[in-house]
């Protein structure tokens, strides 16, 4: 009798917006090296890349963390039409804009009487059994109490997660965890009696498990923790 398939968690669009961009630059430079290809005028076209990243966010977390990928793609803009000419001024002009969206932020977050407004966080308690999250140029909290979690995939660019599993309960004997953190990283707080197992390659970057690991026969479940940390951190601890 063939066993059910085990239930596979739903696709990060930002991490796989992020990773296809990856390989298509790492192609292109390949062959560039080889002198297949001359990227010459194609480089202008690397704000693209900002703009891919910021609309994958807005897609996965309009409603909710808009902010970040607002950044991403207002910045990509700017830096395609300076490449192509078509503005000649520089982004340092644009510095006091910073002070106007703070202020906003500040305003919408006393008017919704929340601290962030235009970047909820999700500080409140979700069942839900899988976790999924990227975030940019902002922060990520997550606090998850399902009796029946099965796992899922965070990730951050130039920004940080915090992920509280301390009420949550393994559907089965294991979950697995995806992180990805480029310049950023994020924390990860677990129950005690889970037993974790850290399979993250770090790139300029590091994992650090502080969990008190409990006695074999005694853990309830395993907490599979994998992906890729690149010039960040991750930390794990109960």
């Amino acid at each position: 009798m063939n066993e059910p398939a085990t239930p596979r968690p739903p696709a990060s669009i930002g991490k796989l917006v992020f990773g296809l961009i990856l390989a298509v630059f790492g192609v292109l430079f390949t062959l560039n090296n080889f002198g297949l290809v001359e990227i010459g005028s194609l480089w202008k076209l690397w704000p693209l890349a900002l703009v891919a990243i910021g609309g994958a966010h807005l897609l996965q977390c309009w409603r909710t963390r808009p902010f970040g990928g607002l950044l991403l793609v207002a910045l990509g803009v700017f830096f395609l039409l300076r490449n192509f000419h078509v503005i000649h001024w520089s982004l340092a002009r644009l510095v006091p804009l910073v002070l106007v969206l703070v202020g906003l932020r500040i305003a919408f977050a006393a008017i919704g009487g929340r601290s962030h407004a235009w970047d909820r966080s999700g500080e409140a308690g979700t069942g839900d059994a899988w976790l999924r999250g990227f975030v940019a140029f902002g922060g990520l909290e997550r606090r998850i109490t399902s009796t029946q979690f099965q796992g899922g995939d965070v990730g951050a660019f130039c920004g940080g997660w915090e992920i509280d599993l301390s009420k949550a309960k393994l559907a089965g004997p294991e979950a697995r965890l995806d992180v990805f953190a480029w310049w950023g990283g994020g924390e990860i707080r677990v129950p005690e009696e889970w037993n974790v197992s850290v399979r993250v390659l770090p790139i300029l970057g590091g994992t650090s498990d502080k969990t008190r690991h409990p006695m074999p026969g005694t853990e309830a479940g395993t907490l599979v923790v994998t992906g890729t940390v690149v010039m960040g951190g991750v930390e794990i601890k109960n």
